[in-house]
């Protein structure tokens, strides 16, 4: 049924960018995402989706589902635009209605749920809390091709960053802010066998860089919980 828009009853606001964070644009199949994105990009995914909500509706809905949870903020002040990271919890899913079927392209409740359960478990065991903060990139900024596998966004470690370039390979703008003096973030990188010895093994450093973050930016929305601080 996907494609027949203007067929399908209008979903609300909230519903659309549920759906956006699902599968990105209205004809695209459920997925995980390769990058952080900006609200602003989100609305864009949502407003494809068969809905009666204006852009400033959409923008409202995806602020309650951020600060409801279904998003987090990426915690680098590196990037021009606030970026944000889809949180993969399901219970958001149960909110959806029972055609979404109709909506998302080769989807249905039940197998949506699964990717999801999937994807959160999967990056909890291999990232830790850091991918909560710190959002998740697929080759982690690479300038080659990309076969590393997905990791947390390295912010100022990434090599586009370093290099001095206006963006990243997402096409991510950075802010015009100094790219020297950060923290090293580059522990997060996937091609240092981290990854194989999970989050575990590296949590020191990442309350450490936590902390040195936070000194450094410290207006960004940090998260509430003293257990890592």
């Amino acid at each position: 049924m996907v494609g027949g828009k203007k067929d399908l009853k209008p979903l609300s606001a909230r519903h659309a960018v549920i759906c956006a964070a699902v599968s990105g644009w209205h004809t695209d199949s459920p997925c995980s995402w390769l990058s952080p994105t900006s609200a602003q990009t989100v609305v864009e995914w949502a407003h494809s989706y068969p809905t009666d909500a204006s852009t400033a509706v959409l923008a409202e809905a995806f602020v309650n589902l951020a600060r409801d949870g279904l998003f987090y903020r990426v915690l680098y002040p590196v990037f021009r635009e606030p970026q944000y990271i889809c949180s993969y919890e399901g219970s958001f899913l149960n909110e959806l209605p029972a055609d979404i079927g109709d909506y998302i392209s080769d989807a249905s409740p039940g197998s949506m749920r699964s990717l999801w359960e999937d994807v959160r478990e999967e990056h909890n065991a291999s990232h830790g809390i850091a991918w909560h903060w710190w959002g998740l990139c697929a080759a982690q900024g690479s300038q080659g091709p990309s076969g590393s596998p997905i990791g947390p966004c390295l912010g100022p470690s990434c090599c586009w960053f370093q290099d001095g370039s206006s963006g990243c390979n997402w096409q991510i703008e950075f802010a015009d802010v100094p790219r020297d003096g950060w923290p090293d973030m580059s522990f997060l990188s996937c091609g240092t066998g981290r990854r194989a010895r999970g989050p575990d093994s590296y949590v020191t450093q990442i309350i450490a860089a936590r902390k040195a973050l936070e000194l450094r930016a410290p207006d960004l929305p940090w998260p509430l919980d003293d257990e890592h601080k």
